[in-house]
């Protein structure tokens, strides 16, 4: 409990040197479905990615999932992104979430990759120009693999993405059981911090 309020105290003390002076601290046991539900409407969560015991946190993807809004998972060190990668998949939700960003101020002044696996080139062109219609500057990748985690972290890597923007959880139950989803394993590959929306 002492080290989870020194974790807290050192949060509310970087975002006071980032001008955000009125952080709210608040420091919940219990079963995580519940205290996920007392917070209410929260507009991003953000976590660490390493746990105590593992390298990705054992309730990271249980809070991803449950959660219904943005959730941020962030290394040990973060430094405020420069390149943003958009992992799009040409799916509704995946379009939603692209017309999303178009209304936040994240991307604005970023330069922002928008990257797809195994994909339409049309369907990234509409996506670029969804981007480029509300001035953000892009650049757009299709990539072939049969990875497409390996694929979007490679890329990540070779183009100094410092954050990557994705859907969370997108896959049906049936299939995630079957083949895993693509959250997961970017949760457990990805070096960069991972913005999931949902």
């Amino acid at each position: 409990m002492a080290q989870g309020k020194a974790v807290l105290a050192g949060c509310a003390e970087l975002l006071k040197q980032t001008g955000q002076p009125d952080a709210q601290l608040l420091q919940k046991h219990g079963a995580l479905d519940e205290i996920l539900a007392e917070l209410g409407e929260v507009r991003l969560m953000v976590l660490g990615r390493r746990g105590t015991q593992n390298q990705v946190g054992s309730h990271l993807e249980s809070v991803i999932r449950l959660q219904k809004n943005p959730v941020l998972i962030v290394p040990e060190t973060f430094t405020p992104p420069a390149r943003v990668m958009f992992a799009y998949d040409g799916s509704s939700e995946s379009r939603k979430n692209l017309t999303r960003l178009t209304v936040s101020p994240l991307l604005h002044g970023l330069s922002c990759h928008i990257v797809m696996v195994n994909g339409d080139m049309s369907a990234l062109q509409d996506a670029q120009a969804v981007l480029q219609e509300a001035g953000i500057t892009t650049e757009t990748r299709l990539l072939e693999d049969e990875s497409v985690t390996g694929a979007l972290c490679r890329y990540a890597d070779a183009h100094d993405i410092d954050l990557t923007v994705m859907g969370a959880c997108g896959h049906s139950r049936l299939r995630r059981f079957f083949i895993g989803s693509h959250t997961t394993e970017m949760l457990s590959e990805s070096r960069q911090p991972l913005l999931m929306l949902r």
